[in-house]
């Protein structure tokens, strides 16, 4: 957490051009209060007299048209004020609640495992979800299950492969059983096979009691019941705490420890020796760690008191806490005379210790009426009456590790009959196969660090008073210091999660760039990117590995200098040229680029702004990267390049704390409920508890909340001047002296309550294409990467389209009433009721999915304007002197005119959307209407579908071989390249 920079706040994307387009807004206010203003004072000017209307001062002087139209300008700015959208920010974070409600009660989001969901820690950054560019995530428990498998072992040159275990392991993770189901499957097998027999003194009889695996999973395939929860220790499911010893190795090790005991272990020149360091790789795996050792007793006894302490307390226990501090004397007998068995836990001390806060006023009396003691003086006495705890039993022992290579290890030990039995801050003791303890002096321990690369344990042998030095760490850090390297190594397997090929894949489709930094060697974070589908064999690999910086230079140049060679990456082509697919390109004539760069190397990079520029130049035309062995400080280094160089979107997952500066970077940053802590959800926007849940959030819910939020946007940007630019109209013919033809009340309650409440509705429940069709074509994903929901034009086309049908409102029941009586309310009315109808009516041509809350919203919002209109014409009488709205509602009403008017009006006014929408449809159809069709259409006529939607005209967005044509002919193989 050193190197934790941080919280960042974090502005959605969509609300910086919002910002933006609010300003176009002022702008726009600005001039018509500003026409307003002249109008009014050019009008005042035509008068040859003094109107009648015109009130002079105190002093009997009155206004001069110039200064009446400076005052214009602010009464402009009061009536017209309702162009700035004050209100959409508002509704924008009610819409973002809504959708954050509907993100967590995803049940494909939920693991059903641990018990956990999706929790979303960030309100504003919603949209941004469905805008991601660049992935950047960790490996080791992001990609992966962080539980760490023993698989093999290499002892003096020899390998032993552990066979009978990888059969176990590979059946098991075939299985579909639950956690609990294995643990107690295996509870049942170890009573059946006892422990002690396994290191009998008979090395063939031990072996033979070796398990078999298969036989093991098939007895408990067959013999499935219910499990409890899961176990409250991390780095502690079956697959991590069962070892099946080799047989091989188990027979040298048994025999190795019986000549020990014998005294003849250092008979023979090189037997002895070889036999000795057999012993000693074992002790290396018990003792150079740093997990803590406690019973499985006090492991359910914490357990227990920390889900009781969660629990309410009945009147007992106040009973109780109040006895024990007023100083009964039943408690203090039974504290003094209560017995305590001897436990090595180093937790002993979790236990809730006396209150002692008020000892010195606090008085005991002993049952045999002793002497009064305190009771601090009572907690001392029985403290030093307690017998010195031993090392617990091998069947009690618990370890609790800080990380899963740690608890592989200690178990494999423990499998070969090396426990651990007791750790204290100076002392270790282990228990040999034949039952020898061994207590070890600890004389210092050098942690790991990301430095050094390995951990060490300085100690004393208890027999011999030797100081012993046990190392482990890397092989790159280890192998460098050995001067014989024929010791000891382990292999240890981490596994992928499911579905996280599936998942990259599926991203990489959607125009995703994904990178993954992981401070794993670059052999085995290789290795992991084949498996994963980062890279594939098809890639055209690309290798940077030096330390010297005129070195680093050369080879970007020389590797940019190649790659560009194949022509631009397809996902950062401009708007011209069209977008293609990620899939179909990346299958295409041309060779896909994957790199992959080293921590050493990438310092290097990070430090002059000239190797900077190149790097992310090179980037820009891989299709993945991988960079290795890199420091928490590194990866956030690299996202913020990336996001500030090329000015992309950026998305941060990872589970340790390690990932915490990398997730506050990115423009979003995702936590995975893992096995290493709560700081990197806790510095998260989000917390998933798969890597594969980040498919759906993002294809699936981020594209939802983009294109919704976008369109409730700029919907309320239309609504908003369509009813405004009504009053504007208006003032052309009121001598712009700011009169409203519509009643002030009905003009609050306009945007307040009966146009608020749909465009709310349509920003948390529409949907575009639903969710099969979003994760079955990843492509759609580009309308939010490309910014195609919400765009400058877009909005000034919604300006454009409200000024027209604002003007259609206005000027039909103008022509309609020209040269009657009627007043100003009753010309007013028909223009308030037709611009109610054809905004509701203009949201609903924009709704793609219908649902039961869309047509209760429009049909309440409409029936709601009848209701309040009437019932305000009807009781006020003189609400606005000198005129008033009475009765006006209902006269109209009555007037077959204003039906005629609102039909006509309303007809006229969205007749231009709605015939655009149709040939938009019809003769260029965007994609995300092909993958509607095709979702709705049989799947014998799938077929057909395909084969229409390849005749159709391209779309400026996507070519049409991305949701129609079956992909092409893969290149042909080309192998990895290293410079």
């Amino acid at each position: 957490m050193l190197n934790n920079s941080g919280a960042r706040y974090k502005r959605s994307k969509l609300e910086r051009k919002l910002n933006a387009d609010v300003l176009y807004c002022v702008l726009l206010l600005f001039s018509m209060c500003l026409i307003g203003a002249l109008g009014h004072a050019i009008w005042l000017q035509t008068f040859s007299n003094v109107p009648l209307y015109m009130v002079p001062d105190s002093e009997g002087r009155f206004i001069p048209p110039t200064l009446a139209g400076f005052y214009m300008f602010f009464t402009m700015i009061i009536l017209l004020q309702v162009l700035i959208p004050i209100s959409l920010y508002v509704s924008i974070e009610l819409v973002k609640m809504g959708q954050v409600f509907f993100i967590t009660q995803d049940i494909d989001l939920y693991h059903e495992e641990t018990g956990t969901r999706i929790q979303c820690q960030a309100l504003n950054i919603t949209e941004d979800l469905g805008q991601i560019q660049h992935v950047f995530s960790d490996k080791t428990g992001t990609l992966t299950e962080n539980k760490m498998v023993f698989r093999r072992c290499s002892i003096m040159r020899t390998e032993y492969s552990h066979s009978e275990n990888a059969i176990r392991l590979a059946v098991l993770g075939e299985t579909d059983a639950s956690e609990d189901e294995v643990t107690l499957f295996q509870q049942q097998q170890r009573r059946k096979r006892r422990q002690p027999s396994l290191f009998a003194e008979d090395p063939g009889e031990a072996a033979g009691h070796c398990h078999n695996a298969q036989a093991d999973v098939a007895s408990y395939q067959s013999s499935k019941v219910a499990a409890g929860a899961h176990s409250e220790l991390a780095f502690s499911s079956p697959l991590e705490t069962e070892v099946v010893p080799d047989r091989k190795l188990l027979q040298v090790v048994l025999e190795a420890d019986r000549l020990m005991e014998e005294g003849s272990l250092d008979q023979g020149p090189n037997q002895g020796l070889e036999r000795s360091l057999y012993l000693d790789f074992f002790l290396a795996l018990a003792i150079c760690n740093t997990v803590v050792v406690s019973t499985a007793t006090a492991q359910r006894q914490r357990v227990k008191e920390r889900r009781n302490s969660y629990a309410p307390q009945t009147f007992w226990g106040h009973l109780r806490g109040f006895l024990k501090k007023m100083g009964s004397p039943w408690s203090a007998s039974k504290f003094v005379a209560g017995k305590q068995e001897p436990l090595a836990d180093p937790f002993a001390a979790d236990e809730e210790p006396p209150d002692i806060s008020d000892t010195p006023s606090i008085y005991t009396t002993t049952p045999e009426g002793g002497n009064s003691k305190t009771q601090s003086e009572v907690t001392n006495q029985a403290q030093r009456q307690r017998p010195d705890p031993g090392p617990a039993s091998p069947e009690d022992v618990c370890y609790e590790s800080q990380s899963p290579d740690e608890s592989a290890l200690i178990h494999a030990a423990r499998a070969y009959g090396f426990t651990l039995l007791e750790r204290t801050p100076n002392r270790v003791t282990v228990l040999l196969p034949h039952g020898t303890l061994l207590s070890y002096e600890v004389l210092d321990i050098l942690t790991f660090d990301s430095t050094r690369k390995r951990m060490s344990v300085l100690v004393r042998h208890p027999h011999t008073d030797e100081i012993i030095l046990f190392t482990k760490g890397a092989d790159s850090a280890v192998m460098e210091i050995l001067e014989d390297p024929a010791g000891g190594a382990t292999g240890i397997e981490d596994r992928l999660q499911e579905n996280v090929p599936e998942t990259i894949e599926a991203l990489r489709e959607a125009g995703m760039q994904v990178w993954v930094l992981t401070g794993d060697k670059t052999e085995t974070a290789v290795n992991i990117a084949y498996a994963c589908k980062l890279l594939d064999h098809r890639d055209l690999v690309f290798t940077l590995n030096t330390d010297n910086k005129a070195l680093c230079k050369s080879i970007l140049e020389n590797t940019l200098e190649e790659v560009t060679r194949y022509g631009p990456d397809p996902a950062f082509r401009g708007l011209g040229e069209g977008f293609r697919g990620q899939a179909a390109g990346d299958l295409g004539g041309d060779p896909t680029i994957g790199l992959v760069i080293d921590g050493r190397t990438l310092s290097l990079v990070l430090e002059e702004e000239d190797l900077r520029s190149k790097f992310v130049e090179l980037c820009r035309h891989c299709r993945s990267v991988l960079c290795c062995r890199v420091t928490p400080l590194q990866k956030s280094t690299v996202v913020k390049l990336v996001r500030d160089k090329l000015r992309v979107m950026t998305l941060a997952i990872g589970d340790g704390a390690n990932d915490v500066n990398m997730i506050q970077a990115a423009d979003v940053g995702i936590g995975i409920f893992g096995q290493e802590g709560m700081q990197a959800v806790m510095a998260s926007d989000f917390a998933i508890s798969r890597f594969k849940h980040l498919r759906r959030l993002l294809l699936v819910h981020g594209h939802w909340c983009y294109s919704r939020l976008s369109n409730m946007v700029i919907y309320f940007f239309y609504k908003n001047l369509a009813y405004v630019a009504l009053l504007f109209w208006y003032q052309f013919f009121c001598g712009f002296s700011g009169t409203a033809m519509i009643d002030y009340w009905l003009m609050i309650f306009f945007n307040l309550f009966f146009t608020s409440v749909p465009p709310i509705m349509h920003g948390i429940m529409d949907q575009d294409a639903s969710k099969t069709t979003l994760l079955s074509f990843p492509e759609l994903y580009k309308i939010g990467q490309h910014s195609e929901g919400y765009r400058r034009s877009a909005f000034w086309i919604a300006m454009l389209d409200a000024l027209y049908q604002s003007l259609v409102c206005f000027f039909i029941p103008y022509l309609t009433y020209q040269g009657s009586d009627i007043d100003i309310f009753s010309f007013g009315n028909p223009m308030n009721t037709v611009s109610l109808f054809t905004i509701i009516l203009h949201l609903a041509i924009e709704i793609n999915a219908w649902t039961v809350v869309h047509w209760v919203t429009m049909l309440g919002s409409v029936l709601l304007y009848f209701a309040v209109t009437l019932a305000f014409s009807a009781i006020c009488v003189t609400c606005n002197p000198p005129s008033n709205p009475y009765w006006i509602m209902q006269q109209q009403m009555a007037d077959p005119m204003f039906y005629l008017v609102c039909l006509i009006t309303v007809v006229v006014a969205l007749l231009p959307k709605y015939t655009l929408q149709v040939l938009r449809g019809t003769l260029a159809p965007p994609p995300l209407l092909f993958a509607r069709q095709l979702e709705r259409q049989p799947p014998s006529r799938e077929e057909q579908i395909r084969i229409d939607v390849s005749q159709a005209p391209p779309d400026p967005r996507f070519t049409l071989s991305d949701l129609s044509s079956p992909p092409p002919s893969p290149i042909q193989t080309l192998p990895p390249r290293k410079l």
